[in-house]
């Protein structure tokens, strides 16, 4: 029979330990009170409430020593199944989620592209590009040149892809193959990287022969096809996939098995990879062992492998070689296997022995492409009613009428107004531990990732308290009371952006930066760098695993205004707080795509915005104009104040609904929103919608990412990049201008980019943002220049991405020179006399103007 006992010996803590802090409380109540009091004993009212209030310390403690997951469900009812499964994922995303990366090694292509279906092994060898430059003519060919003036380099960082496919494939299988590697290299190609078209890896057929004693009872056609299949896979090690259910338990799946790309075939170790290279050679030795570990194999009597094809017998049988970055193949049909039992020949079909062997090369073909499941998601947790809180009046003797029994029906009116003064003292205790229960309960709320959850501190009324009412009033006031007493909008703001720099750092990523500068340069609401780090905590898993990735170049129709763009560019918009991270134009930003210009009747003009989802009316002029033109320039001006949150005013009209406008900086409405709201988290969530929306689409920040890798020329006739070198440097010194280098162009304009504090910031974190191995050059340009480079970049793009081939040539010059031609712009700043303590013009950060002299 179980005997189900408590260990009193065992350590349950100190805060689950009523007596240890009962004693512990004693013991400093002693040294505070000892020249006053001299008796702590449990029949004094206080000491009473103080034994009373350690165990509702265990009480707070228990339940916030409950599974983090269970305090962040708590509350929410048994039927919200996916909706705790949601919230669980967001704050604790699985190992499969969060830990992948992009490939980034040759190991890493060589696992994604063996994950394909029909790839049974894959290599990826570098080359260089030799580009010969001639300093007399300054010209750059691809064909080798010689002579005083020519200077040679190489071009680092191209790949071919060698693809050893599935046997039995179809022209059309192969073809498709070939096309989805090229898909899948395209779609993880590295910045300052390139791929070259994939191709089949050429193979070298083996032919083996061989005599071998089998037991009587053993089928000779049966150990014939074991046999070719063993030899096969001994030259063509197959690549074993393996699913996490087996993985978990044998390996560190934190540092290996999600350290690189997530495969959907299963985990495929390193070691399984070295195994299966290229051979240089075959061993022997080795396929005797092979072939002696086939069930029904007695005895090997004679055994030779050689090329097909041999002229000539081998020097040494028992060392064949392979010819280099060649694979070797087996070819049964070719060879003949002898089968003896008790010394006398064992006859069988050889056609039906290759289609057990072909059976069974399709069946190891299938095992090893087959579809996982990374089941590491949260499970569900238990709701554990963490904000019932039950009063500790309740448990107090009942001489003190706090408890059901009350106080006697005899008893004066002097006796009761101290019962009630007595529950007045003690609700101070009873409203901290609800509070407290209220702050744990909303656990989920203070790492919300919800825009407009602003709130950090948390109360709940005590209700459980007798005659409640009669110390906090009707509910409505006291709930309102309670809640102005214990938040305040600026320092929740300024907690709730605290517990967002420990949301994101938990990836190892930190923002307090962009916070800081932006307080510091330009004074914008907490408001605002909170949407930053939800932003960035939303975009967490692609920016941090994809953020050495380029982008995707065999997309033909994703070239301008598109998100295809780098993940380097991806990351930096986010820590940067830029919010629109697609290629678009710059110079000019199309304010009329989606907003009207409309006509009234009185012949004057007005404007609306929609939004391009819904078609819904985000803003509309809160006036009229006397002309198209003017009220286009109020539009966008109105646009420019509607992307701040703090140009938003919220009022109210006389049956208490809720809207909003748009002010300038003087306080003058220039847009509004025609809709009303029943409650004020509506209308301020209505806006935080508008604000996003605006900066998104009508927001003049953002970045182009140029790999000088791309530029590289195809023909002699092609355009290059300028070479840079020194007449005295010797033949193999000319300055590569193409391997892994790269051009960041951020518009030098506006109210952030133009800050000079906030560009010195800005290009810390691309400097500290950029791979190592690649060398940035960060340019901050005027609206002039951008134009004429977004143009030219992106009709090459086109190009590039195959999306047109008209004046490819032309179109590749153009964005040349425009990069040639660019220049940093910098505020404009004159020469300061030595008194003045104004900073005035600094080289390298502002540009020299001139003084105006007055009339």
């Amino acid at each position: 029979m179980n005997n189900f006992t408590v260990d009193s010996s065992a350590d349950t803590g100190t805060a689950l330990d009523p007596q240890h802090l009962y004693n512990q409380s004693i013991e400093r109540l002693i040294v505070l009170s000892n020249e006053l009091w001299s008796d702590y004993n449990k029949h004094d009212p206080g000491v009473t409430f103080l034994e009373i209030l350690s165990y509702l310390l265990t009480e707070l403690s228990y339940k916030t020593d409950w599974p983090i997951s269970d305090v962040l469900i708590d509350g929410m009812s048994n039927s919200q199944v996916q909706e705790k499964l949601d919230l669980l994922n967001m704050h604790f995303p699985a190992a499969n989620v969060v830990m992948p990366s992009a490939p980034l090694t040759l190991l890493d292509y060589r696992k994604v592209l063996s994950d394909i279906t029909n790839v049974n092994n894959a290599w990826l060898i570098p080359y260089n590009v030799t580009l010969y430059h001639d300093r007399a003519t300054d010209s750059v060919t691809r064909s080798v040149r010689k002579g005083k003036t020519i200077n040679a380099f190489d071009v680092t960082g191209g790949y071919k892809a060698k693809l050893l496919l599935a046997d039995g494939l179809t022209q059309i299988e192969k073809k498709a193959t070939l096309l989805e590697v090229a898909k899948s290299l395209h779609a993880n190609r590295n910045l300052c990287e390139w791929f070259d078209a994939p191709e089949v890896i050429a193979k070298q057929n083996f032919v083996v022969c061989g005599e071998f004693e089998i037991k009587p009872k053993a089928d000779a056609l049966t150990v014939c096809a074991a046999i070719w299949f063993a030899v096969q896979q001994y030259l063509q090690k197959p690549i074993e996939h393996l699913a996490p259910s087996s993985t978990l338990a044998s390996v560190d799946w934190a540092q290996t098995l999600f350290n690189g790309p997530l495969l959907a075939h299963g985990y495929i170790s390193d070691e399984a990879l070295f195994a299966s290279d290229l051979r240089s050679h075959i061993r022997l030795s080795d396929i005797i062992n092979l072939v002696m570990g086939i069930e029904g194999v007695v005895a090997i009597r004679e055994l030779i492998i050689n090329p097909e094809g041999l002229a000539k017998p081998l020097d040494n049988i028992w060392i064949v070689p392979v010819n280099p970055n060649k694979q070797p193949c087996l070819v049964p049909q070719k060879g003949n296997l002898a089968c003896f039992k008790r010394q006398l020949p064992s006859f069988y079909d050889k056609s039906a022995a290759l289609t057990l062997y072909k059976k069974h090369l399709k069946q190891a073909q299938q095992d090893t492409h087959k579809e996982v499941s990374y089941q590491l998601g949260a499970q569900i947790p238990n709701n554990r009613q963490i904000l019932d809180y039950h009063s500790v009046q309740w448990d107090l003797p009942a001489v003190y009428g706090l408890g059901e029994s009350g106080l006697p029906t005899d008893a004066t009116q002097t006796r009761k107004a101290l019962v009630l003064q007595l529950r007045g003292f003690l609700s101070f205790f009873d409203q901290t531990a609800a509070n407290f229960l209220s702050q744990t309960h909303h656990l989920r709320d203070l790492l919300s990732l919800n825009k407009d959850e602003v709130g950090s501190y948390f109360s709940q009324l005590p209700t459980s308290i007798q005659d409640w009412h009669k110390l906090y009033g009707d509910e409505a006031s006291a709930r309102n009371s309670l809640k102005n007493l214990v938040s305040e909008s600026a320092q929740d703001l300024d907690r709730r952006n605290r517990f967002l720099d420990f949301m994101v750092a938990r990836f190892g990523e930190d923002m307090t930066g962009l916070t800081d500068i932006m307080l510091n340069a330009f004074e914008p609401s907490l408001t605002k760098t909170l949407e930053y780090k939800i932003d960035f905590h939303q975009a967490i898993e692609s920016v941090s695993r994809a953020r050495g990735l380029a982008h995707n170049i065999s997309l033909k129709t994703q070239v301008w205004n598109t998100q295809n763009v780098s993940g380097l560019a991806k990351r930096l918009c986010r820590l940067l707080g830029i919010a629109n991270q697609s290629r678009r134009n710059l110079s000019d930003i199309a304010f009329d795509i989606y907003a009207e210009i409309d006509q009234t009747p009185d012949d004057e003009f007005r404007f609306r915005i929609r939004n391009k989802f819904d078609d819904k009316i985000l803003l509309s002029s809160s006036t009229n104009y006397v002309t198209k033109a003017v009220a286009k320039a109020a539009m966008r001006i109105a646009i420019k104040f509607g992307m701040e949150t703090e140009f938003y005013e919220v009022l109210k009209t006389i049956n208490d609904k809720f809207y909003f406008n748009i002010v300038d900086d003087t306080g003058e409405v220039i847009a509004r929103r025609i809709e009303y709201y029943d409650k004020l988290k509506d209308v301020r969530s209505a806006i935080r919608q508008c604000v996003d929306y605006l900066n998104v689409n009508y927001s003049d920040e953002g970045m182009y990412i140029i790999e000088h890798s791309l530029l590289l020329p195809q023909s002699d006739e092609d355009p290059s990049l300028p070479i840079c070198i020194d007449e005295s440097c010797e033949q193999d010194q000319c300055m590569d201008p193409y391997s892994y280098q790269l051009h960041i162009i951020l518009p030098g304009f506006g109210k952030r980019l133009g800050n000079m504090d906030f560009r010195r910031y800005c290009e810390g974190v691309i400097r500290s943002e950029v791979p190592a191995h690649i060398m940035p050059k960060v340019c901050w340009i005027g609206k002039d220049n951008m134009a004429l480079l977004e143009k030219a970049y992106k009709d090459w793009l086109a190009v590039k991405h195959g999306a047109s081939e008209t004046n490819a040539t032309n179109k590749k010059q153009a964005l040349l020179t425009a990069l040639a031609d660019i220049h940093n712009l910098y505020p404009v700043e004159r020469l300061q006399d030595c008194a003045s303590d104004e900073p005035g013009f600094v080289i390298g950060r502002t540009a020299l103007g001139t003084l105006k002299e007055s009339p």
